[in-house]
């Protein structure tokens, strides 16, 4: 491998690395907000129903 293939390969990993790290934050506040929406749901239903 010549250094230039090497050198554009570690930015398809860089790339790669950063944008899972930005769907994992992402797939997390979903979540988070998927929890909060559930919790209030049951809420709801603990107090007498919707």
């Amino acid at each position: 491998m010549t250094k230039m293939a090497v050198y554009s390969l570690s930015i398809v990993q860089m790339t790669v690395y950063s944008l899972s790290i930005v769907q994992m934050k992402k797939i997390q506040d979903v979540m988070l907000k998927a929890c909060a929406e559930n919790e209030a749901i049951w809420r709801n239903i603990w107090k007498g129903g919707i």
